[in-house]
């Protein structure tokens, strides 16, 4: 396994053993939260997942695509488990929370990581997927401005992420995670 594919596992388990109502969407959001912040901070997200703006919110399309149907991949099987509920507000609708069956490995993570994903189970520890979606669907934010400029779907840049504390101007932030991605794909590290 791979360091992003580690920092993926640990993150989901992180959240997982931390944070309540731990459905796909909620998870969906505190990673991107997580690789926002990272990226705000520093030009180069920590795990490198790709997310898209999907209607209800920022989604890792890859990962997604591998779990949105309950299973997980083989490599996480005994790690964590997706467990089917239904929706309250659609009840014809199936959800998935996930359990965590290890505890995570925080080895993996800098300490800046590790901050960051405190803050985010701080900030979100007893929210709903529906309670956060104010913050990720935030005017102006980077889901908004994915939507406005190419359409819902669409793959959101990261360099959307950053706001006036973040010490890059946008063209040295696209630039940064241009050369982080070219640089994952030369060593073909991938986190999904």
């Amino acid at each position: 396994m791979n360091r992003q594919r580690e920092k993926l596992l640990n993150a989901l388990l992180f959240f997982a053993k931390n944070v309540e109502y731990i459905s796909i969407t909620k998870m969906s959001k505190l990673l991107f939260f997580f690789e926002s912040k990272h990226f705000e901070q520093t030009g180069y997200p920590s795990i490198g997942l790709r997310y898209y703006a999907f209607p209800q919110g920022p989604v890792p399309k890859d990962l997604w695509i591998q779990i949105k149907d309950g299973k997980i991949p083989d490599d996480f099987t005994g790690k964590l488990q997706l467990k089917p509920f239904k929706v309250t507000n659609a009840p014809e609708k199936n959800g998935h929370e996930f359990i965590a069956h290890s505890e995570p490995d925080l080895t993996v993570f800098s300490p800046r990581e590790l901050r960051i994903l405190e803050q985010q189970v701080t900030q979100h520890k007893h929210e709903k997927a529906d309670d956060i979606s104010e913050i990720s669907h935030a005017d102006n934010g980077p889901w908004d401005k994915t939507k406005n400029e190419f359409g819902l779907n669409n793959e959101m840049p990261y360099s959307y992420s950053g706001n006036e504390d973040t010490p890059f101007a946008k063209e040295v932030l696209d630039s940064l995670v241009d050369e982080y991605f070219e640089t994952l794909n030369e060593f073909q590290i991938n986190p999904i």
